[in-house]
């Protein structure tokens, strides 16, 4: 009977990516010390073992690849010649013509490509005679094709391969003791689920006594003694039914607490893998990258079993990639150079990962040329000639957050490697879109290092609950440094602002109401702050209160509204309402931006008039966040459900505006329209159709209707909407 093949070849293709990513990293292993035949052995028996499971299921390519390289590398293992930098080079191609034949079986089954050129060349190699390896470089190698963003290509940092390693990634390995640990919270769970069961139980027992006290009662409204002493009785023994229950219902709550938080890391674990399935083409890159630019270069990776979100990993392999090959070109200096400066020819980077209170944390540094913050000052004074004084008296902290600006470049040329200038700004958007921070400290001439604060996952966020105008809003942990109590003593004038002295250093103080355009609040004997850090940058903000610190369930903004410049995401406080997640950066930015006339209405005792507005849409995220929306604005929001709901609110109360959803159950938008310009007392109230239905066909009915204005959801953003609110609103 034949093999069926078809059933076996997605355990191949995982294999043989295993194997081949093993010969890359072994290869470079054998160059740094040619004379160790167990790191030998080990790239003969890897090409045996995908030669031999390729024979079996019969991709004879493969196979004669896998063969062909397995003849040159025995010429070493016999000392006809030695590792060279252009058999490593031949090595890397071959692993570039392996994965080809991996992407052709995956897409075809079938693993067919012209290697006719590359056999020659294995051939040459093998005979020890010259050979050329710019006839066989046909397929871009993963480690080289990582070109550095163009202006028009804003979207991406690099093109690299380590982003496939999760693209058909559908399956996952699962260790047993992990699925054992689900399955023992699960059970536990389900054993509180009985337990609470009999506690149900014994209320409904309780509730029949006290049906039967009650009954005594009005039987033994007389004077009957012995009655009263018997409801007596009965009253006591449920006030202990009670008490006993009561107990029993917090023990299971705090269990079940307990467990489903167990159940929910378990779960989430089964999204999280090794840091080391982006860093396996990294050590080729280096290599490969070290030897065109004719540099050496040593490259070390530490901690990369941590485990991070399969999404998080997917987001941070471009820049990752990015800024090793930042460090590569830009860092590490040439052999001639480092030697003058006293350096050892040979430069170093190197990957530090380790877990650090909740965050994963991804070093990157090199023993290069460092940062030259002088070059970096002049440079912001060109693109910034408003910032003039600012810039003069910045220290190095403060310059290094211009290298993550749009198009700002130290270098006076670009280089196709890495492209530093065009692509930090990138980097920077990548890893705050998943909730991180990056952070980059350098000492000139010494070394450079770039810092990855990342969560271990984006299912949920820890932070900070903080008020601020009596409003609730949630500051992620990783942007706060500490935070602090004052009195009006301790704040210090600084350029007509205020600041707060934290060990030796100046923190200038900015309002959280200020900064989201919030109503203004009275000033108070003693201020909260937050003590806020990115880029280099610190601020304190000062808040109202700060309620508790929380990890809870994150969730991201619908695309809609995703151009909110200051929220990051939603989460829900303990009575399940929506509190905004704050995006920190770009409050930091806001404050850098701020006039000191603006910092002088700090205090100011005005409010502006709230002006009511009622919000109709069935979806309880999509209307909480257009509240929040007005309310930041100083409008005062009613929110309604359906066009029914939404009618009765409408004739009860006085809305100078009404801001509608269209396709919504019982009543759509359309129908709550009708009805509400029929009436003489609401017909004149405007009205705003937010939907996500673009077609002509609906805005057309919309106007017939007497919409005053119509928002597409994909256009939505705060400012179009207040300034229409504020256009129709007199």
């Amino acid at each position: 009977m034949p093999l069926n093949r078809d059933s076996f070849i997605s355990q191949y293709l995982d294999e043989i990516r295993d194997n081949i990513q093993n010969l890359d990293s072994s290869i470079i292993v054998l160059k740094k010390d040619p004379d160790n035949e167990e790191d030998l052995n080990r790239i003969l028996r890897t090409l045996h073992t995908i030669k031999g499971s390729s024979r079996m299921l019969k991709f004879s390519t493969v196979e004669k690849i896998s063969h062909g390289l397995e003849n040159v590398l025995k010429g070493i293992k016999e000392h006809r010649y030695s590792i060279s930098d252009a058999l490593v080079q031949l090595v890397f191609i071959t692993s570039d013509y392996l994965r080809e034949c991996a992407k052709k079986i995956a897409a075809e089954k079938d693993d067919t490509i012209d290697i006719d050129a590359l056999l020659r060349v294995f051939e040459r190699a093998s005979s020890n005679e010259p050979y050329t390896l710019e006839e066989i470089r046909k397929f871009k190698s993963s480690a080289t094709d990582m070109e550095g963003p163009s202006p028009e290509r804003k979207e991406a940092v690099t093109g690299t391969d380590t982003a496939g390693v999760f693209k058909d990634l559908q399956t996952i390995r699962v260790k047993i003791d992990h699925i054992d640990t689900i399955i023992k919270n699960t059970n536990s769970l389900i054993i509180n689920q009985f337990q609470m069961k009999k506690q149900n139980e014994a209320l409904a027992n309780l509730e029949e006594t006290l049906q039967e006290f009650r009954t005594g009662c009005e039987a033994g409204a007389g004077e009957n003694t012995s009655l009263m002493r018997e409801m007596s009785g009965k009253m006591s023994s449920m006030l202990k039914g009670i008490q006993k229950i009561r107990k029993g219902f917090n023990e299971q709550i705090e269990t079940i607490e307990r467990e489903t938080f167990d159940l929910q890391e378990s779960i989430v674990g089964l999204r999280m893998f090794p840091l080391e399935m982006i860093f396996g083409s990294l050590p080729k890159m280096v290599e490969e990258l070290s030897v065109s630019l004719g540099k050496s270069i040593s490259f070390s990776i530490s901690g990369s079993d941590v485990r991070l979100d399969k999404i998080i990993l997917e987001t941070i392999s471009d820049p990752v990639v990015h800024l090793v090959r930042n460090g590569v070109d830009h860092g590490i200096e040439l052999p001639e150079e480092r030697e003058r400066a006293g350096k050892n020819r040979n430069g170093n980077i190197s990957i530090n990962c380790f877990s650090e209170g909740g965050t994963i944390v991804v070093a990157i540094r090199d023993d290069g040329r460092g940062i030259n913050f002088e070059r970096v000052r002049s440079r912001a004074l060109e693109m910034f000639p408003m910032m003039a004084d600012e810039i003069r008296a910045m220290g190095e902290p403060e310059l290094t957050a211009f290298l993550f600006q749009p198009g700002f470049t130290t270098s006076s040329t670009v280089s196709d490697i890495s492209g530093r200038g065009v692509g930090l700004d990138i980097v920077k958007h990548k890893i705050e879109n998943i909730k991180g921070k990056i952070t980059v400290t350098s000492e000139p001439g010494m070394w450079t290092q770039f810092t990855l604060a990342l969560p271990l996952s984006l299912a949920t966020v820890g932070g900070y609950f903080i008020t601020a105008s009596s409003k609730k809003f949630f500051i992620p942990s990783n942007f706060v440094r500490e935070i602090l109590l004052i009195g009006p003593g301790e704040k210090i004038p600084m350029l007509n602002k205020e600041a707060v002295k934290v060990r030796e250093s100046l923190i200038p103080l900015y309002s959280m109401a200020h900064l989201l355009d919030l109503d203004i609040r009275d000033d108070s004997s003693r201020d909260f702050v937050v003590i806020v850090e990115s880029l280099g940058e610190t601020i304190g903000i000062v808040v109202d209160s700060i309620i508790e610190f929380a990890t809870l369930i994150y969730k991201p903004l619908p695309p809609s509204l995703q151009q909110l410049r200051y929220i990051q995401g939603i989460v829900f406080d303990e009575n399940y309402d929506i509190v905004n997640i704050l995006h920190m950066p770009a409050l930091i930015e806001k404050s850098k931006r701020m006039s000191d006339i603006e910092m002088k209405r700090r205090f100011v005792k005005e409010r502006k008039e709230l002006r009511n507005i009622l919000v109709i849409d069935d979806s309880v995220n999509s209307r909480e966040i257009v509240k929040s929306i007005f309310e930041s604005a100083n409008y005062s929001v009613t929110t309604a459900q359906d066009g029914i709901d939404g009618l009765n609110k409408v004739r009860s109360s006085d809305f100078k505006l009404i801001v509608t959803d269209i396709n919504m159950p019982r009543m759509d938008g359309f129908t709550f329209i009708e009805n509400i310009k029929r009436e003489e007392q609401l017909r004149g109230i405007p009205v705003i159709i937010i939907s996500s239905f673009d077609d002509p066909d609906s805005k057309k009915r919309a106007s017939e209707l007497g919409a005053d204005s119509y928002i597409v959801k994909s256009d939505f953003d705060r400012n179009n909407l207040i300034s229409v609110a504020k256009n129709l609103i007199r």
